[in-house]
């Protein structure tokens, strides 16, 4: 999500088409929406709606000679350069520029992002979720790397980074800009990253238009549209992919209400006190190469109807199984059962045990939250003007849901109840 932006909307769509694209949209801007593309006209389904020329494509393939000469004399120890490093210091080596032929591309980008990696107004919102110590983790390397960068590029080339304009600042500008802007593309079956004029303004929507980008270093970048018609006046939202509130929040600054995509990560703990070595070394093996089913100590959760029979991914509860059978339940599988006999119940004992211990890792995701749901709520309610807080908040609001989803299932499913109907109705 992005705040606000310089330059002339119009002069960056007039800027592609003057140097040999064709468009059938344009950007407008608005308080409830920020930027967005809108269609000039109708459009069938697999029209190319936007075409950029291979020169207007923000690709290291068009980084001038003297950008390669300073990426090339970072020594190893300041930088561990990357696609993704090199594409920020050549944004910011054309910001710099005071002859850039990018003006009408720059000039338009946003001005501030809402990025909790880049902000830390919301860490009080974050606080208790798992994404607030990567956020904090990100942040502090960055910071390092700023560090050694700056001084660096500031001894050894201030004409091309001059000391009054590369701070912080700039810097998170463009780590903001490559992160939730930019395009990955095959080119010859290896992957690149891009950044699209104008085709960079498209907002993302999960039940948005499926695209087909065609990037070609020497005809340039198509953007069609795949399994959706428009009209003339139809915002044209794009679906970046099936991505969870987290992943938008981090990468992308916002966060949706009832996000279909959305997850919960949770992490297994193998270990057992009452294992003896043998069962130990069993039980990881079985883990390893149990894989190839599914099994493993990391899982993603949706939210589920809780009344539904089909709540956990049969993965994890293979994976649930496998880790809380005793030794006399481990005796009898092997990789060549693995599957079938993780795939039900091994033992009344074993399926309490599972249902037990993912009430206990659901009850302690919740409690870490810290705060009430009212409390969440209230500050909702009160932040909702404000962008950062709150997506922030809507995030943590979402998080709570598909938590309370997961215990209300196990509640309601629980084998150690009288009236569970579990027994009788089986997980997928």
């Amino acid at each position: 999500m992005v705040f606000s932006c310089g330059g002339d909307l119009s002069e960056l769509t007039d800027w592609v088409i003057s140097n040999g694209g064709h468009s059938k949209v344009k950007v407008e801007d608005n308080a409830k929406v920020g930027r967005h593309l809108v269609l000039t006209e109708d459009v069938l389904d697999q029209t190319a709606i936007v075409s950029v020329p291979a020169d207007l494509v923000f690709t290291l393939r068009n980084a001038p000679k003297k950008l390669t000469e300073i990426l090339d004399s970072i020594p190893e120890d300041v930088l561990d350069r990357s696609e993704a490093s090199d594409l920020l210091l050549y944004l910011l080596y054309e910001r710099f520029r005071k002859d850039t032929r990018w003006k009408p591309f720059l000039a338009t980008q946003p001005a501030g992002f809402s990025s909790p990696i880049l902000d830390d107004r919301c860490d009080r919102f974050l606080q208790g979720t798992p994404l607030l110590p990567v956020c904090q983790s990100l942040r502090h390397e960055m910071s390092e790397t700023f560090e050694k960068l700056q001084k660096y590029l500031l001894e050894r080339w201030p004409a091309e980074f001059p000391k009054d304009q590369f701070d912080r600042e700039t810097l998170k500008w463009a780590q903001a800009i490559c992160e939730s802007r930019s395009f990955k593309v095959l080119v010859e079956d290896v992957e690149e990253t891009v950044l699209v004029p104008l085709v960079d303004m498209a907002n993302h929507d999960p039940t948005g238009c499926l695209f087909r980008d065609l990037y070609d270093p020497e005809r340039g970048f198509h953007l069609r549209i795949s399994g959706k018609s428009f009209r003339k006046g139809d915002e044209l939202n794009l679906r970046y992919g099936e991505l969870p509130n987290w992943e938008l929040l981090l990468h992308y600054g916002f966060a949706l209400d009832n996000n279909p995509h959305d997850r919960l990560d949770i992490l297994l703990d193998s270990s057992d006190e009452d294992d003896n070595m043998q069962s130990a070394a069993k039980r990881a093996l079985l883990l390893e190469l149990g894989r190839v089913h599914g099994i493993s100590l990391e899982h993603s959760v949706p939210r589920i109807d809780p009344k539904s029979s089909e709540g956990f991914p049969k993965e994890l509860l293979a994976s649930m199984r496998l880790i809380s059978a005793n030794e006399s339940e481990l005796e009898p599988i092997t990789i060549n059962n693995l599957a079938e006999k993780t795939s039900h119940v091994i033992s009344d004992r074993c399926e309490r045990e599972v249902f037990s211990t993912l009430e206990m890792i659901l009850q302690a995701t919740m409690a870490s939250l810290g705060t009430s749901l009212q409390s969440d709520l209230k500050d909702r309610e009160h932040h909702d003007g404000d962008v950062p807080e709150r997506y922030a908040l809507i995030y943590r609001l979402e998080l709570r849901k598909i938590i309370q989803s997961l215990l209300d299932w196990v509640m309601i499913h629980d084998p150690r109840s009288s009236d569970s109907d579990y027994q009788k109705t089986l997980l997928r």
